[in-house]
């Protein structure tokens, strides 16, 4: 891997591509972060990596989506950002980690940022087997799974101070909810408990599609409310 490039640079923001983030901004936040950068400047550059379809003239946004926002808000022309030559599922870190280290995501965000960190880490460290009977192959293909989940829930707990077993809920909450069910759900007060994700992740398709109808209608803060509110519960 290239080493970052620590100077930052003055990028076009029309040069720079960023969409393909992991959840859309908060214009609220983008608002207050550009009245910020307004009175007192940008205090930290954003990250990018050179695009491989154009390299040297168009860059790929890693880390910064809210204040590159901002910028546009505040109708800049350049933005200071480092660049660094790192690969697609590297910068995904990069963007994942920061996110994470900052503690600003609800339960819902959280447990996609997770998943796709897993999603990355399997493929940066795929799973093998070799030799043996398809039976022990089998089994040391399930022993394998177990390793590489463990090392990826103590590698993120180590990095952000969360508990394995908050991670592990969070990667289910991603797999089982899919993303349909996560867009409808962002911005809900269910998004950000993570007790009643867990519980929308236990539902079968069917029942979760009307919990979360019902909880948009209602406006409800936990699933049995939810239901409640629609007549499907007690």
């Amino acid at each position: 891997m290239t080493e970052p490039r620590l100077v930052p640079l003055n990028i076009p923001l029309d040069a720079i591509d960023d969409t393909d983030r992991l959840r859309p901004i908060d214009e609220a936040w983008v608002a207050a972060l550009a009245e910020s950068i307004r009175d007192h400047g940008l205090e930290q550059p954003i990250v990018v990596r050179p695009n491989p379809l154009s390299p040297g003239d168009s860059f790929v946004l890693v880390a910064g989506c809210h204040r590159l926002a901002a910028f546009r808000l505040l109708e800049r022309m350049d933005i200071p950002a480092i660049v660094r030559g790192i690969t697609k599922d590297e910068a995904r870190l990069v963007e994942i980690d920061e996110n994470l280290m900052r503690r600003e995501l609800d339960p819902l965000d959280r447990a996609v940022f997770l998943a796709e960190r897993k999603a990355v880490w399997e493929r940066m460290y795929p799973e093998t087997a070799h030799g043996g009977d398809r039976k022990s192959r089998k089994r040391q293909g399930e022993n394998q799974v177990v390793t590489m989940t463990t090392r990826f829930s103590k590698d993120v707990a180590k990095r952000t101070g969360l508990s394995e077993e908050t991670i592990r809920r969070a990667c289910r909450i991603s797999a089982e909810l899919g993303p349909d069910a996560i867009a409808r759900l962002r911005g809900t007060p269910l998004a950000g408990n993570q007790a009643q994700l867990l519980l929308l992740a236990k539902m079968s398709p069917a029942e979760r599609d009307a919990a979360i109808a019902a909880a948009l209608v209602a406006k409800a803060s936990t699933v049995k409310a939810a239901l409640r509110s629609a007549g499907l519960g007690a």
